[in-house]
């Protein structure tokens, strides 16, 4: 990678312990849920202890006119503890330009560079997938890495078979109301075909990595109990990975081996209103790519 991306990375390596956050930004609110909760378990730990929390906003300093965002954001890979949000949006495809690692390995449903006319059958590399490749594919000696993701969705809808994308209700189209500005429906035809476009690239994505994957995720929230129920909803998984990380931080001091130990596959965690399919998930082999 470029001398900027490593740099940051490090210069994040060497504060503390990372819990590297990635996410679209319909999902910004969710990822200051997760800053909160950290926050919170911060207050609850010696100074030596204590985990930095990286979320792309932290990402202000200025790039060349031929650099990208990305760029400017340390590799997910590098951090001890990955969570991705996902919600209505998969992100805006990378440019041609940004220099994507030759250690990492894309899936054949992720072509990149993205063409301009797109891809019926494969998903863009996006800053958000991009972010959650690397946490996955970190080194094998690194196999201890946790990279939770979480869902806003119903989980039954999420894995029924057959629906199409319209019909699972991502995000319980929380963004979607947001851009209706109190009308029936989106008005602007270029914001309705933006929506529609990102709704159709994020199924394709969860039927490849999470349906067919078998990659493992936790859908969070409620149609009925709207936008503030699914952060309450997050609030308490959040929670319990928080009270995880305290209790195994008892078992001894130092790196990410020790203060947070791999999750079973089909451990679950107690998360209102929302359904596990398996809580967390290490970079461990069986979750190659």
């Amino acid at each position: 990678m470029t001398g900027i991306m490593t740099r940051i990375a490090e210069e994040w390596q060497l504060k503390r312990r990372t819990v590297f956050v990635s996410c679209s930004s319909d999902m910004e609110p969710e990822a200051k849920v997760v800053r909160t909760v950290l926050e919170e378990l911060n207050r609850s730990l010696p100074d030596n202890d204590r985990w930095a929390l990286y979320h792309w906003t932290e990402a202000d300093e200025t790039w060349s006119a031929t650099g990208t965002w990305q760029q400017n954001i340390p590799r997910a890979r590098d951090a001890g503890l990955v969570i991705c949000l996902f919600g209505e949006r998969l992100g805006i495809p990378l440019p041609d330009y940004f220099p994507c690692p030759h250690d990492l390995q894309l899936p054949p449903w992720v072509k990149f560079p993205w063409p301009d006319g797109g891809d019926s059958q494969a998903v863009p590399l996006t800053g958000t997938l991009f972010e959650l490749l690397d946490a996955v594919q970190s080194p094998a000696e690194e196999t201890q890495k946790q990279v939770l993701c979480y869902i806003k969705a119903d989980d039954q809808l999420f894995s029924r078979v057959g629906l199409l994308p319209e019909q699972r209700a991502y995000g319980f189209e929380h963004r979607y109301s947001t851009l209706m500005h109190g009308q029936a429906r989106i008005r602007d035809r270029s914001q309705s075909s933006e929506y529609d476009n990102q709704i159709n690239l994020l199924d394709r994505f969860y039927e490849a990595f999470f349906r067919r994957g078998k990659h493992p995720y936790t859908c969070f929230g409620s149609g009925t109990e709207g936008r503030d129920g699914a952060q309450r909803a997050l609030r308490a998984c959040s929670r319990t990975c928080a009270r995880s990380l305290v209790s195994r931080n008892t078992q001894g001091s130092g790196g990410i081996s020790r203060a947070w130990l791999p999750i079973n596959r089909k451990t679950t965690i107690s998360c209102s209103a929302g359904t596990n399919r398996g809580s967390a998930f290490s970079t461990a082999s069986e979750n190659s790519m």
